[in-house]
């Protein structure tokens, strides 16, 4: 993640950093964070039978603040459920609820310090038979964190799948077209400049493309972008690398 700003808006990504709270601390005569950059390593993995699932996911984070301190180590965890509601050739619905754990360093901008909850729906429509349109939207509920700063945050993702190009039966190159969005209805962010507490309403959106090459039914790898097209944003420029593999 490239130039995000507002790292601690509504302790989503960070605690509380004016210096007041546990999130990283500014460096001598600055009043927080201006902007970062971070490197996140994530392996997530999921198992079930049937229509239920289980999930954990751990993260390995490393941040570049401009401003403040930083540092580099385990993150947050997260685990859940995922149920299938429903299931067709056409149509999937599935409820998924993860539980975030502050594993990580809030001093090094590693997590933040509080347990969160996060309820979502994914749904998958198959457009035809080699487009799909894939979404989620969740909704992060904080348990505890700091009162002036946490608050909820409703997420929402979109996601258009194509098979480009299908060289053989088993081997497929699928383009992808994403949306990300965030959506803050309380709590608070530090202004870098004036060290200010300010209202953490808005709504941040990010757009971009991306390749997916999967080799057969149990392995892929994806590329994917993103970058903001709203001000204020998390991240003005996002890239990911996936490697998924089914056992």
């Amino acid at each position: 993640g490239i130039n995000m700003i507002y790292p601690d808006r509504s302790e989503f990504f960070w605690a509380r950093a004016d210096g007041k709270g546990l999130g990283p601390t500014p460096l001598a005569g600055l009043q927080a964070a201006k902007r970062l950059t971070y490197h996140d390593l994530t392996m997530y993995t999921e198992a079930g039978t049937g229509k239920l699932s289980v999930i954990s996911i751990q993260s390995y984070r490393s941040n570049f603040p401009d401003g403040s301190n930083g540092g580099a180590g385990i993150g947050d965890m997260a685990f859940g459920t995922k149920s299938l509601l429903s299931d067709s050739e056409l149509f999937q619905l599935s409820l998924q609820f993860l539980t975030y754990v502050p594993t990580g360093n809030a001093r090094k901008g590693l997590g933040t310090e509080h347990v969160a909850l996060e309820p979502s729906l994914l749904f998958a429509v198959q457009v035809s038979c080699d487009t799909y349109l894939q979404g989620q939207v969740a909704e992060r509920i904080p348990l505890g964190g700091d009162p002036d700063y946490s608050g909820g945050v409703l997420r929402y993702n979109l996601a258009v799948n194509h098979v480009l190009l299908r060289p053989a039966p088993q081997i497929q190159l699928i383009g992808t077209g994403e949306l990300v969005g965030y959506t803050f209805h309380s709590g608070s962010y530090t202004d870098p400049f004036a060290g200010t507490r300010e209202s953490a309403g808005g709504t941040y959106i990010s757009l971009g493309p991306g390749l997916r090459l999967a080799f057969c039914d149990r392995l892929d790898f994806g590329l994917g972008t993103s970058f903001a097209v709203t001000d204020p944003h998390f991240a003005a420029s996002l890239f990911r690398t996936e490697f998924r593999y089914r056992y």
